[in-house]
């Protein structure tokens, strides 16, 4: 046997290894693609009949009074959630499939929460913002904004007493808290 015998049997089964891997690379890029395209065809399936009814329910608002009004507001409703649930998972589906830019950029936590409260029902009014309230992060606004609404609407929804929820900022060597 030659020494170079064994290298080359390493080299090979390294080069074999190596294959094996592109090959699996391959299938999880197609199959993260399909679930992608598979994502979007429903979400863009169900965004019609949702919006033919919410204009049907809009227009019920504008012809019925009381008890009946007070109904198809809250229908709207349940359909604006349907809507943003959608989102929710088109999102999902972009940032699975690496497909989600991030769009970078400097603010104050303080600005990102108080926005967050403004986008919630009785948000200003119950969620105080306190601590570091000048603090800086780099980061995208957006997402972490739809991030936070979520965890702060939660708050508002499970907290039965009606108390204030405060969100506390703080700053140390680790980063923003």
């Amino acid at each position: 046997m030659h020494p170079e015998e064994p290298e080359q049997a390493l080299e090979y089964e390294i080069e074999k290894l190596f294959e094996r891997l592109g090959a699996e690379e391959h299938y999880l890029q197609e199959k993260n693609r399909m679930t992608q395209d598979f994502i979007e065809n429903i979400a863009h399936q169900i965004k019609t009949p949702l919006s033919c009814i919410s204009i049907s329910q809009e227009r019920i608002l504008e012809e019925t009074e009381g008890e009946a009004r007070e109904l198809a507001q809250q229908s709207l409703r349940y359909t604006d959630e349907i809507r943003k649930l959608m989102k929710r998972l088109l999102d999902i589906g972009r940032l699975e499939a690496g497909k989600v830019i991030w769009h970078r950029e400097t603010f104050q936590m303080a600005e990102l929460l108080e926005d967050c409260a403004a986008s919630l029902e009785d948000g200003s009014e119950r969620i105080q913002i306190l601590g570091d309230t000048d603090t800086d992060y780099y980061g995208d606004y957006e997402w972490l904004k739809e991030a936070f609404a979520n965890i702060l609407k939660n708050c508002l929804e499970h907290d039965f007493g009606g108390e204030k929820i405060t969100a506390l900022i703080t700053q140390s060597r680790e980063g923003v808290k």
